[in-house]
């Protein structure tokens, strides 16, 4: 993949700027940009698992955020291709796995895809455990242990506000670090990029809170 195309992609799932927010049917959900990332240094246990996971090639790449590259690519976006700047790119799972040097392998899986929820209980101390995870489950729930992993993956991979409020979707991705499962991230990515331009062509008026991957 050209660099210009790697640099649009990574604008896109980056979350939108600091200070900004976004509104959810919850409320208004605060999205921080994820440009620093001192933290998998400071907690090397938890950049273990990232790394484990396959997944820091892809962390390493979200720096900045362009609202109006971002703005032109999901206007243009029909889900495989789009044109930003007179130029045409093309975005596939291959693309986006070269452009973060991910592998296509795992799951194709998304946000409504089958979970045994008997695994989940792993991550939530006796008490907390076969939760109703049709309305979510506070993070603080969660074993501490997994607690800031999985804050982390809200900020780095799902790119969502509401921190404190965790779905059974949101699991999955501490099973694919256990190797309880495997997701194939670009995938992943792939139809967050879909659902992130389907939502700006649907509500144009308020576009700029769809500019990052729910």
């Amino acid at each position: 993949m050209f660099q210009w195309q790697s640099e649009i992609i990574n604008t896109l799932i980056v979350k939108m700027g600091k200070g900004k927010t976004a509104k959810h049917r919850s409320g208004r959900a605060l999205r921080v940009e994820p440009s620093h990332h001192d933290i998998f240094e400071i907690y090397p246990e938890i950049g273990e698992k990232f790394r484990k996971a396959g997944w820091m090639p892809f962390i390493r790449t979200l720096n900045d955020y362009h609202p109006q590259m971002a703005m032109a690519f999901a206007q243009t976006f029909n889900g495989f291709q789009a044109q930003v700047g007179g130029l045409t790119m093309y975005i596939s799972e291959g693309t986006i796995a070269e452009t973060f040097k991910l592998d296509i392998i795992g799951d194709r899986w998304f946000k409504k895809g089958k979970i045994d929820e008997t695994l989940l209980n792993q991550f939530l101390p006796p008490g907390h455990q076969n939760p109703d995870w049709s309305k979510g489950i506070p993070l603080s729930s969660l074993l501490k242990e997994w607690r800031m992993v999985l804050f982390l993956v809200k900020n780095y991979i799902s790119c969502e506000g509401r921190y404190s409020l965790i779905f059974r979707y949101h699991m999955n991705f501490l099973l694919h670090m256990t190797g309880d499962t495997e997701t194939n991230l670009p995938f992943f990515i792939l139809k967050s990029l879909q659902k992130m331009s389907a939502k700006v062509h649907k509500f144009l008026n308020s576009a700029e809170s769809s500019l990052a991957h729910p």
